[in-house]
């Protein structure tokens, strides 16, 4: 599975959270903003009328104390007047306090809003999390909870791997160990190759293990894979074929004449006579066919190397040679 978005948490209650600081921070915030400008021009448009209106409750103020004097107003109307003009100051100033508090209040109302948007934005992280997403494209290889399990911080939810990665191991028999470290020294390219579901994959050996495991019987290599990753799997089991650096004076026989690990034999005065040769490698035809490839300084040009297996093959054993002739 290739996946980018590896997971999803249950979201319904970040998601109405951040719905519901939305509407807080952008609806309720402008509404309260505007209101507030609103009432300061109000404030400023009244208090032009209360001011005039407290120079006519003064002048009304002075008409009554003249006609106090005159013994033509009572005592109580010239309180009255008086307590209106006291009235009239006291709102004027109430309304000079709420004009100077305006930007104040503004104030306010912004750092409401300043806070309405950090609650938004902290519930927006907070949804993201639930969204669990890979640092890499990959392929999903096991998955530890199941839909509606509840999960806890640092519990394993599922395993995702880079396969475009991946490294191949496999074990180089010791016979080739010299071969390969050689080569490898020399910065020679070794490619392999294997097939899967008849479609081939190509390698090329990286490197090889700084320790020899006792029980393995040889040295293990790891390849990189050149073409055909999307092929492979983790815990793939394959079978890699490795081309060596070619080899001088080296013959390829098939694995029937060659007896034990080292011996073959061939034909001499129409006897059997033994060589030991040393195992270089094995060779694959363009056909599939397997054939063993052997050196020996004794193996000179012209030389016919018995290629059918005997069970009492010996030294001296008298043989004949059989032809087939092929249309005939």
């Amino acid at each position: 599975m290739w996946t980018s978005r590896i997971a999803s948490l249950a979201d319904f209650t970040h998601t109405n959270a951040i719905a519901q600081r939305q509407c807080r921070s952008d609806k309720s915030g402008c509404t309260r903003r505007r209101l507030e400008k609103r009432r300061h021009a109000n404030n400023l448009t009244a208090l032009t009328h209360e001011e005039t209106l407290l120079s006519l409750t003064r002048k009304s103020l002075e008409r009554r104390r003249r006609l106090k004097k005159q013994r033509l107003s009572s005592q109580s109307s010239l309180e009255e007047a008086q307590q209106a003009v006291e009235r009239q100051m006291l709102t004027i100033t109430n309304r000079r306090l709420d004009i100077q508090s305006h930007k104040a209040r503004l104030a306010q109302l912004q750092a409401k809003r300043t806070r309405a948007l950090a609650m938004r934005e902290l519930a927006r992280l907070e949804l993201a999390r639930t969204q669990i997403k890979a640092p890499f494209t990959g392929i999903i290889a096991k998955v530890a909870v199941a839909v509606g399990d509840r999960v806890r911080s640092g519990d394993a939810l599922l395993s995702v791997y880079d396969n475009t990665t991946l490294e191949v191991r496999a074990q180089i028999p010791s016979r080739y160990q010299g071969t390969v470290l050689d080569a490898l020294a020399a910065g020679y390219q070794l490619k392999a190759h294997t097939q899967l579901n008849k479609k081939t994959i190509r390698l090329q050996l990286d490197r090889v293990s700084g320790q020899i495991n006792p029980d393995s019987g040889g040295i293990e290599g790891i390849f990189r894979v050149k073409k055909g990753t999307h092929l492979l799997r983790l815990g793939q089991f394959l079978t890699l074929t490795m081309s060596l650096p070619r080899q001088a004076r080296v013959v390829a026989l098939p694995f029937e004449a060659v007896y034990g690990t080292n011996r073959i034999y061939k034909l001499k005065d129409g006897r059997m006579k033994r060589l030991t040769v040393e195992r270089v490698g094995e060779q694959v035809t363009a056909d599939g066919k397997s054939h063993i490839l052997v050196r020996s300084s004794k193996l000179q040009q012209g030389d016919q190397v018995i290629i059918t297996q005997l069970p009492n093959a010996m030294e001296g054993l008298k043989v004949r040679l059989a032809f087939k002739n092929e249309g005939k």
